[in-house]
């Protein structure tokens, strides 16, 4: 493990973390909930809990993440022109508050 890195759930020019995991075929997807061992709908939290609890000094989350969006939230889809790139905005400060708390738990859980 290196302590002196860093590590994130994505990045701007890649796809959301439920994208990513609808966009899996049937077999990939049974290897992603055996690994997190858990059920379609928290693959999410599933990696945003690995992702805390790491070695890693820094841990960045993507508000997309956060927020359980699909591919509609990606930011960006890299050498192409237009198609939305960088357009996706966050359109309300007002977060329900268990996503609010389960961060919270997570990040007090992981020392962070």
């Amino acid at each position: 493990c290196v302590y002196n890195s860093v590590i994130y759930t994505g990045t701007h020019d890649n796809n959301t973390t439920r994208g990513w995991y609808e966009a899996l075929d049937g077999e990939g997807k049974d290897i992603v909930r055996r690994y997190l061992e858990c059920p379609d709908d928290q693959v999410v939290w599933q990696m945003i809990r690995q992702m805390l609890l790491s070695c890693s000094k820094d841990a960045i989350l993507p508000m997309q993440d956060w927020l359980e969006l699909g591919s509609e939230g990606r930011m960006n889809i890299p050498s192409t022109c237009g198609q939305g790139n960088w357009s996706w905005r966050v359109k309300s400060l007002h977060v329900e508050p268990w996503r609010i708390d389960r961060l919270r738990s997570l990040i007090e859980l992981s020392g962070r």
